[in-house]
């Protein structure tokens, strides 16, 4: 083994730390990052901290709109969409949309909630739609130029993809028709296009029925179509999440994502994406809440300390979230980079356990080190004027999202053990 001489090994640096200090000190930053990726972190970390940071609390309230904060995210909007279709080939890959997730969220949840599903449309339409969909409906996003939508979640059985039922659609001459109904659909009430998971009409519950369809959703330009008000959520306040309602909502049969009964798949491989981008935003909001507790720490008086930094139970917890974090960040970028990979065969290998294992871990430890924010800022904690219990709501949103975490972790361990 080759030990470097002691002279030529950095010393451990002083605090107080940010999350910053961590993360460019990790391999993911100093190895794995290219330069253009580390110009990128760097560029949507410093916007989150000069638009997003200061806002956190004004989002969450309402205090700024959504269609205020809307016109401040579109520049990132072509991230993950290749050149081709109007994106970048420097950052059109699941890495990149990582990158953007996590330092969006650092600033906003809700921000970072906003690509959660703007970006699933056109990558939908990128896994499996031709390329005059993806020429009319990818390169227009890519610009700003419309909002999409994901309409997966089903009222009746929420995460189990395989039996949704609560959206079905029948076959016509000139294409489809939508009967039904999809819940938890971010960017409902203000999105141009949904891709609809829908299953046949008439036929058995079963993942082979199930297809995907591409549906413009303004009110004024479907018939039958309805996007019910806001849901009241205790997170992502920012971000705005309804029902939506087809009745005899009629759709072309060019509109169709891929082939008939493909749509299980698209859903699934679509998922597993979507699980990396939703880990890198708790990874985020811990790096939040790491920056907001040593802040707050330096002055805070403390009984028997000069101040809060100065404590054992507070030097514990601290480490803890550090843990959280580090642990996070390796298993975000692990999935990230084996997405981006290909086998000896030329083809990506399966990413899902991993990217669900990241997303399961992050949103539990961001569960623990949020509650772990607002315990270590005192009373207050539970005040809005402390970023640290916007976080604390936004939470919960990650342990459901993408899957919730039991149904995330049956599954996992199913494929592990072989079981049924």
């Amino acid at each position: 083994m080759l030990i470097p001489r002691l002279e030529n090994h950095a010393r451990v640096p002083k605090g107080p730390l940010k999350s910053v200090d961590l993360t460019c000190n990790s391999y993911f930053y100093r190895q794995l990052l290219n330069d253009e990726r580390r110009t990128l972190f760097d560029y949507i970390l410093d916007f989150s901290k000069r638009e997003l940071v200061p806002r956190t609390c004004d989002i969450h309230t309402g205090k700024l709109s959504y269609s205020a904060l809307i016109p401040l995210l579109k520049e990132f909007c072509s991230i993950g969409i290749p050149t081709k279709l109007g994106g970048d080939d420097n950052f059109c890959r699941i890495v990149d949309t990582a990158i953007l997730h996590q330092n969006l969220a650092y600033g906003s949840a809700s921000a970072a909630a906003f690509f959660d599903v703007d970006g699933l449309f056109p990558f939908v339409l990128m896994l499996a739609g031709n390329e005059e969909q993806q020429e009319t409906y990818v390169r227009k996003i890519a610009k700003g130029e419309i909002i999409g939508s994901y309409a997966l979640s089903d009222i009746n059985c929420a995460s189990d993809v395989a039996n949704m039922n609560s959206l079905t659609f029948s076959k016509t001459d000139r294409g489809f028709v939508l009967n039904g109904s999809k819940i938890f659909v971010t960017n409902g009430p203000i999105a141009d296009y949904t891709i609809a998971f829908a299953t046949e009409s008439g036929t058995a519950t079963t993942r082979k029925n199930i297809s995907a369809f591409i549906v413009p959703v303004k009110k004024e330009g479907v018939n039958g179509f309805v996007s019910e008000k806001p849901m009241e959520k205790i997170g992502w306040r920012g971000s705005p999440t309804s029902i939506i309602s087809f009745d005899e909502v009629e759709i072309p049969k060019e509109n169709l994502v891929g082939e008939l009964g493909q749509g299980f798949p698209i859903a699934v491989t679509s998922l597993a994406y979507g699980r990396v981008n939703v880990a890198a935003e708790a990874l985020g909001l811990m790096e939040r809440v790491l920056d907001e507790v040593i802040k707050f720490a330096q002055t805070r008086p403390a009984v028997g300390a000069a101040t809060l930094k100065d404590t054992e139970v507070f030097q514990y917890q601290l480490s803890h979230i550090a843990e959280c974090i580090e642990a996070a960040r390796g298993m975000v970028y692990n999935a990230a980079f084996l997405a981006e990979s290909t086998d000896e065969n030329g083809r990506i290998p399966s990413f899902a356990i991993q990217a669900a294992a990241a997303k399961s871990f992050a949103a539990q430890s961001l569960l623990d080190v949020s509650a772990l924010g607002v315990q270590l800022h005192g009373g207050n904690g539970v005040t809005l004027e402390y970023p640290v219990s916007v976080i604390y709501a936004d939470a919960p949103i990650y342990s459901q999202i993408e899957g919730a975490l039991n149904v995330l972790n049956i599954w996992i361990g199913k494929i592990m053990a072989g079981g049924k």
